[in-house]
């Protein structure tokens, strides 16, 4: 096993790569500056070190130095948010092992730990694989002509169906839907803002202040971590070129340009006490407040201009989306989900999720990918997906 040591003054991203790092399953050792990452390393000896370049008390590369006094053969990872090549060569130079840009990619991150600690990554095994001598298929024996009879009409119609039923159960929507809930672990524990934006999966975690981008693959993996300049992100959405987010602490929404910083453009003051939740239905901005139990309507323009006002019928409005010509509504206090005219407001349907419920989930988040449903839970560390069919009408 290797000794780890992991290197950032701020807090939410050194929890970040501790937890990209975590399911490796070596010891982890975690400093929040350079002074304890140097105490940490002449009393735990680490064999690999992620190092933050910036750390209030020194710079990055004075720490290496003394980490290599301590351990000649230590490997250095250098973490930064400059991304300049004259700090990356100058590492190098220096003796770090490689080096690494903010926002991190999880997938690069184990990617060079995993080269630093001589393991063989998945791919060159699957490549392997790929060049083993193929086994030579056996010809196709034909049957014999008494053999190739019709079969009957009955046995076609029954082989259509399981067909159909083949396919339902392959995507995993339609008539044949089992309703079935997929969950996810994730490396964050309080999810909020979600939105479903192309092939991604967009996420915020309130405490740590990140905004995670996911891909939407077998295990949810995150593509991006983002150090949001909005400090607790409660809500995001997206207007088809800008993202959107807003802070309950700081009462403000923010609009950021899709750079690699997610750089923030503008930010506004919000009409309520504590915006909670985003949606864009693609003409107007709709904020969600916890506290007043309403919902704003905003007009697009450079005040976002508040241009209605609705009573919610969720206590703490936590998710909106639109599907056809009603709005569904999440709430974090009962986690019922509403279903809300367009035209009117008025409330038609309201439903919960039984597996929220027999888990006793918090429901934080929620939106739609326009076929299933996504939402998040408050303090598990987990994200859902789920059909519509797997929520429960109840009395209103």
């Amino acid at each position: 096993m290797a000794k780890i040591l992991i290197m950032d003054d701020e807090p939410a991203l050194r929890n970040v790569v501790y937890n990209m790092v975590k399911p490796l399953g070596h010891p982890l050792f975690t400093a929040e500056d350079g002074k304890q990452a140097i105490e940490i390393g002449a009393r735990e000896v680490p064999d690999l070190a992620l190092l933050d370049m910036r750390v209030p008390d020194m710079d990055g590369l004075e720490v290496l130095a003394e980490l290599k006094k301590i351990n000649p053969n230590i490997k250095c990872i250098m973490l930064s948010g400059f991304g300049d090549v004259e700090t990356a060569v100058s590492s190098i130079k220096q003796g770090a092992f490689d080096y690494i840009s903010k926002p991190f990619k999880i997938d690069e991150v184990l990617k060079v730990v995993n080269k630093a600690l001589g393991a063989v990554p998945a791919q060159g095994q699957a490549a392997a694989a790929a060049a083993a001598p193929a086994s030579k298929p056996q010809a196709a024996v034909s049957a014999p002509a008494a053999a190739k009879k019709p079969l009957p009409k009955g046995i076609l119609i029954g082989a259509g169906a399981a067909l159909l039923i083949a396919l339902a159960v392959i995507f995993g929507r339609g008539l044949f839907s089992s309703g079935a809930v997929q969950e996810f672990a994730i490396p964050y524990a309080n999810p909020t803002g979600i939105s479903s934006i192309g092939q991604n999966l967009w996420v915020t975690d309130w405490v740590m202040g990140n905004i995670y981008q996911h891909n939407k693959d077998a295990k949810l993996s995150i593509a991006s971590v983002y150090k949001s300049a909005n400090s607790q992100p409660t809500g995001l959405t997206y207007d088809g070129e800008k993202l959107w987010t807003c802070s309950s602490i700081e009462k403000r929404i923010y609009r950021h340009n899709m750079d690699a910083s997610l750089t923030v453009e503008a930010i506004f003051a919000t009409s309520g006490g504590n915006p909670s939740g985003l949606y864009f239905d693609g003409a107007n901005l709709w904020v969600l407040d916890s506290e007043a139990a309403k919902i704003y309507k905003h007009k697009m323009d450079e005040t976002i201009s508040m241009i209605g006002t609705f009573d919610s019928p969720a206590i703490n409005p936590c998710g909106m989306f639109k599907s056809g010509e009603n709005f569904f509504i999440g709430d974090y206090k009962t986690g019922r989900i509403y279903k809300v005219s367009v035209k009117d407001f008025s409330v038609s349907d309201v439903y919960e999720i039984p597996y929220f419920v027999k888990n006793n989930y918090k429901l934080a988040g929620i939106t739609s990918d326009g076929k299933t449903l996504w939402a998040s839970a408050d303090g598990i560390g987990k994200i859902f997906n789920f059909s519509f069919n797997s929520m429960k009408e109840v009395k209103y």
